[in-house]
Parts: C-alpha cells; sequence; structure tokens
C-alpha cells in the first residue's frame, strides 16, 4: 500500500490540501497502477522557522520572503535549480 508524505509550511487552506490530496493520489495511481484507495497520505505542517531546505532557514530564502508579500493560501513559489 503506496503512502505519501508531504512536508509544507503551514499556511495552505483546506481546500488547498484537499486538491493537493487528490492529485497526487491520482499521479500516483497511475504512475505505480495502484488502486487510489489503497493510497494513503498524510501532511506534516511545520513553522516558517521550523524549516530548512539545503541547510538554510526558509525565513531566510528570499524564495520564502516573495511568498510571504503575498496573501496566505494565493501564492505558489516553485525554487528550480540546476546543477552540472
Amino acid at each position: 500500500m503506496p503512502h505519501i508524505q508531504v512536508t509544507l509550511v503551514k499556511g495552505r487552506t483546506t481546500e488547498q490540501k484537499r486538491r493537493m490530496a487528490k492529485r497526487l493520489t491520482d499521479v500516483l495511481s497511475e504512475e505505480m497502477q495502484a488502486d487510489p484507495r489503497n493510497i494513503s497520505l498524510s501532511l506534516v505542517e511545520v513553522e516558517a522557522d521550523g524549516f530548512f531546505s539545503t541547510g538554510e532557514l526558509a525565513l531566510d530564502r528570499e524564495s520564502v520572503k516573495l511568498e510571504a508579500k503575498w496573501p496566505k493560501g494565493t501564492s505558489h513559489v516553485y525554487r528550480i535549480s540546476s546543477r552540472s
């Protein structure tokens, strides 16, 4: 039985979390040929001062600073990097 665990900074609406769970379940079901009834998902929400990426506090990262300028639950910040 596949299980997905998502960790993210607090601030999403219940409806956003519902949509995310549905989409992740649909993708995993399709890619792994798994019955969606057998897929579980847990969401771990953390405070911004408790989330680190690449050794940096999320609050110190430019993408989080930009996100803070938008009303809660309306922005989506994607950090894309390429490594040689």
